[in-house]
């Protein structure tokens, strides 16, 4: 048992430079996209959604965007 410490700390120690090294946070724009759904007419609000990100959907109707980044439909 003693031979298999230093592989457990080395193992610990890997997992620690990781979780510090690795960002926590995805960049997101700051604020509410609403489009209106095409099929049952009701609004959908995205809130803070992921930048540089394509989200797939039906819709047909305004759209609102009151978020710190441009959207391209």
């Amino acid at each position: 048992m003693r031979r298999h410490i230093p592989a457990v700390i080395a193992a610990a120690g890997a997992a620690a430079l990781l979780t510090v090294a690795v960002p926590t946070s995805a960049h997101a724009a700051t604020g509410t996209f609403t489009y209106t759904h095409a099929y049952t007419k009701l609004p959908v609000t995205l809130n803070n959604p992921a930048d540089a990100s394509c989200i797939q959907t039906t819709a047909n109707g305004p759209t609102t965007n009151n978020t710190s980044s441009n959207v391209t439909l």
